[in-house]
């Protein structure tokens, strides 16, 4: 198993990723979201691949030191294996290494086991936002890890 910065070639098997993972509650076509991630300069992708697919991915927009965990999709074949967590560890390791003073994530009130992972990873809810998606207001968490630099 490993993590790569993921190629435009991977786009579809992304978006695969995105549907295969039993978060979203209708189908939709998911790589023009996905194809937009590719477009953004401050924006990284990264997969987590076995020998012949990709299981999983992870997105970091890093703008102003300071990096933002937007995606994050494990196939939920591959879920319950670590593969989120290895995931989310790498990018936390990768946002220090090109000098985030701090990261931040938004996530589902509802989301229950993505809250209590964020928390002993280190994040703190710092507020609730309201969005509005298809008509449907959610609350969002605004959950923020801080780094500390040693010299």
């Amino acid at each position: 198993m490993i993590i790569r910065k993921a190629k435009q070639s991977d786009i579809e098997e992304i978006a695969h990723v995105e549907i295969a993972s039993g978060y979203h509650k209708k189908r939709f076509y998911a790589s023009p979201m996905i194809k937009k991630l590719f477009k953004d300069k401050y924006e990284n992708v990264f997969v987590l691949e076995d020998k012949t697919k990709i299981l999983g991915y992870i997105t970091l927009k890093n703008k102003n030191k300071i990096g933002e965990l937007g995606l994050l999709a494990v196939t939920k074949t591959a879920q319950k294996k670590g593969f989120g967590l290895r995931l989310i560890k790498f990018i936390l390791k990768y946002a220090k290494k090109i000098g985030c003073n701090k990261i931040f994530l938004d996530v589902r009130k509802d989301n229950y086991k993505a809250i209590s992972l964020y928390k002993k990873l280190g994040f703190k809810v710092v507020r609730i936002n309201k969005k509005k998606i298809n008509n449907k207001i959610y609350l969002k968490l605004r959950m923020e890890k801080k780094f500390i630099f040693m010299f």
